[in-house]
């Protein structure tokens, strides 16, 4: 499993996982497992294997245990988030989330981009500069990685394909780790090839308190092995690999019109009668989303009697399967009405559910006033927060 720990006290932390001691003869022996330190703070990802009975929280310095968690480990629950006070106050907390080998396996599913390397021990170092052979001369094989979840929800099947070859995969997954046997096609140039792969997911790295975002893509690292001599290639020979996750066609879906609605944040319940639920919508539009690249967005917002530019926006990839987001930046036409206007987005597409019925892509998120206009400061001041929905035409 995964485990995200916040640590929002003065304290340093230290996270046990806690399982019964096969060594015990008393079966009510448990035995801990420390999983690491979590600096005051401190956001940090720890994969502990199995499914472990219990989570301990304990302070670094006293060793005194803060907080011992049951409910966030059962199996039966594929993800799980809690927090808890640390004192009196809401001012000291921690918090836990737990993602189970079904979540885990979910991050693992997708296309990748995979390389592995020859050893280059052979390489004669005279200088620094001659020392670093060429890039191309490093790489064994590359080839696209394709795997998803089996039956078992533990379980990974695909395939890894390169120009003339094939390999179909099969393999098992526990927590970050997975062990996966490529074998060769029948009636194909790889018949009877076995490599086996044993290697794990990187997990993210937290966000450095200078940085407004961490730029990470999924990556996986290891070796294999060549189980079965085929050719001229022995059984034995190891090399490491690295395998790059493809983001998902995220752009594909945005080009386009989107019938765009913002609503009031502040609207209270009251009857239903038409004039009240038209107080509930602010505004509506259409947006019109262009691609240029898959981490690039733009295009125009127009709505009776105006428009905006939308521009500089990004794409950036979901973790974890969860869908991704987009930001851009709306900006008011020279010698129209919405001059010097300035409007920032954010939000992401939202999920496809596997067994929804009649499911419209829609894009869902917050928009921020930045600039004030119309000499209306009361009403179109900066800084004015609104939700939106879009909806694909």
């Amino acid at each position: 499993m995964e485990i995200t720990f916040e640590n929002h006290s003065p304290s340093a932390l230290v996270l046990f996982s806690v399982d019964v001691d096969p060594f015990s003869v008393d079966s009510m022996s448990k035995r801990e497992r420390r999983e690491g330190v979590v600096r005051p703070g401190g956001t940090y990802s720890f994969y502990v294997p199995g499914v472990p009975s219990e989570l301990r929280i304990k302070d670094f310095n006293t060793e005194a245990t803060v907080h011992t968690e049951t409910e966030g480990v059962n199996p039966v629950r594929p993800f799980y988030s809690g927090a808890w006070r640390i004192g009196e106050t809401w001012e000291r907390w921690v918090g836990i989330e737990v993602r189970h080998a079904q979540a885990v396996t979910s991050a693992l599913s997708g296309l990748w981009t995979y390389r592995s390397f020859q050893n280059p021990t052979a390489v004669s170092r005279t200088g620094p500069q001659k020392a670093q052979p060429a890039a191309h001369e490093l790489i064994l094989l590359e080839a696209d990685v394709n795997v998803q979840t089996g039956i078992d929800p533990t379980t990974l099947q695909g395939a890894i394909d390169w120009e003339g070859g094939g390999l179909d995969l099969n393999g098992t997954v526990d927590g970050a780790n997975f062990d996966i046997v490529g074998a060769g096609r029948p009636n194909t140039p790889t018949a009877g090839w076995e490599y086996r792969y044993h290697g794990h997911l990187i997990p993210g790295w937290p966000k450095p308190p200078d940085a407004s975002r961490v730029d990470q893509t999924p990556t996986l690292v290891g070796s294999v092995i060549r189980a079965k001599p085929h050719g001229n290639s022995p059984a034995g020979s190891v090399y490491p690999f690295v395998a790059v996750k493809r983001q998902p066609p995220f752009t594909s879906e945005l080009p386009g019109s989107w019938i765009y609605r913002n609503f009031n944040p502040a609207f209270v319940e009251g009857d239903q009668t038409p004039l009240r639920e038209r107080q509930l919508i602010v505004g509506e539009g259409v947006f019109k989303l262009e691609t240029p690249t898959s981490t690039m967005l733009k295009g125009a917002f127009e709505w009776g009697g105006g428009f905006l530019d939308l521009l500089n926006g990004t794409v950036q990839p979901g973790a974890g399967g969860e869908p991704s987001s987009f930001e851009i930046v709306g900006t008011g036409r020279p010698d129209t009405s919405t001059v010097g206007w300035q409007y920032d987005y954010h939000g992401h597409l939202t999920r496809s559910w596997p067994n929804g019925i009649n499911q419209v892509p829609a894009l869902v998120g917050s928009v921020i006033r930045v600039k004030p206009h119309n000499g209306v400061p009361m009403r179109s001041q900066a800084g004015e927060v609104l939700s939106f929905i879009a909806v694909k035409r």
